[in-house]
């Protein structure tokens, strides 16, 4: 999930697939907005084997498009 403001600044859209990093891992996930996140948020889901590999629950993310 990332506010529509971040997805915008990134020239990205809900529905892209995009590239989460963490540390030295990435995933490809989808983007969906989420008007509850102040702009230059992303929440990801934590515990979900789509996003196991990112580690820990907080840190800092970049993301792009995939």
């Amino acid at each position: 999930r990332v506010a529509p403001a971040t997805l915008a600044a990134l020239g990205l859209a809900a529905g892209d697939r995009v590239r989460v990093a963490q540390g030295g891992a990435s995933v490809e996930l989808v983007a969906l907005a989420d008007e509850g996140l102040a702009a230059g948020c992303v929440r990801v889901a934590a515990a979900h084997p789509s996003t196991a590999a990112l580690g820990a629950m907080s840190g800092d993310l970049s993301v792009e498009r995939a």
